[in-house]
């Protein structure tokens, strides 16, 4: 279940995109999540359960969107909750 406390997800396409890694290391994230970060922040996606995002619980977990393309619900399984 999903935190009442989400910040809005920016609307704004160049906000959300990756981060910058070579190449090789995109090609396995890629292989390993079936989905390119890059396409999964136009879809608007999670790299891992594929849903669409909808906000966050901080500025930090923002940032891990751009790390690892991992929607709060996702992060938090990873992660655990602080």
């Amino acid at each position: 279940m999903m935190p009442k406390n989400l910040i809005v997800w920016e609307t704004s396409k160049e906000k959300n995109m990756p981060t910058q890694k070579s190449q090789v290391i995109e090609d396995f994230l890629t292989s390993i999540a079936g989905i390119s970060r890059q396409d999964a922040a136009a879809q608007g996606i999670c790299t891992k359960c594929k849903q669409s995002v909808s906000g966050f619980r901080n500025r930090e977990s923002v940032k891990e969107y751009q790390i690892s393309g991992m929607c709060q619900e996702c992060q938090d399984e990873m992660f655990g909750v602080d």
